[in-house]
């Protein structure tokens, strides 16, 4: 998907939404933060994996389906919310919600993955359930891309140091049937 086999993690993040109380995420493309980190290219992807079964009302994740052919649009620091970030200005997302695909909620059992571009147009709800909803988050930039820190850096928590490439190894066992 990106377009080169030298893929490092660099970010991961655990998206915990209590029951009834678990909070908002403002609309945002992933770049939106990580060209500020100093990545290049939107070379870009995350893997969200469902630890529970995920509904609307529990706080899924909503998409814009071809949002990411948009390309970067230019954000505006949001501290509106618990999470303070890079999120699309009100005006710019009612014109996007106006003239794209309905949003799409991301749901499914436990252990669904979903791939997504760092362009995708994507935001959550609250929690509305009676029960909590746990994402992960692993996101990947290739190699060549790495950020080019500046002199006030996120911290290596934020935006991972560690640029080695992950280990390609075959996949024979993994597409046997069982």
């Amino acid at each position: 998907m990106l377009k080169d086999d030298a893929v490092y993690v660099y970010h991961t993040k655990i998206n915990t939404k209590p029951a009834i109380e678990g909070t908002v995420w403002q609309w945002h493309q992933d770049y939106g933060s990580w060209m500020r980190d100093g990545c290049a290219r939107p070379d870009m992807a995350t893997f969200n994996v469902m630890m529970t079964d995920t509904n609307e009302m529990g706080g899924a994740l909503y998409m814009i389906p071809g949002s990411h052919k948009l390309g970067r649009i230019e954000p505006v620091y949001d501290e509106s919310t618990s999470y303070k970030f890079w999120a699309m200005p009100k005006q710019r997302m009612i014109e996007i919600l106006k003239s794209s695909p309905e949003p799409v909620a991301v749901t499914g059992r436990a252990g669904t993955c979903v791939l997504f571009h760092c362009n995708v147009l994507h935001a959550s709800g609250h929690n509305l359930s009676a029960d909590d909803r746990w994402h992960i988050y692993v996101s990947c930039n290739t190699v060549a891309n790495k950020p080019q820190l500046g002199p006030d850096p996120r911290p290596d928590w934020v935006v991972s140091r560690n640029w080695n490439a992950l280990p390609i190894e075959d996949d024979e066992g993994v597409l046997k049937a069982a």
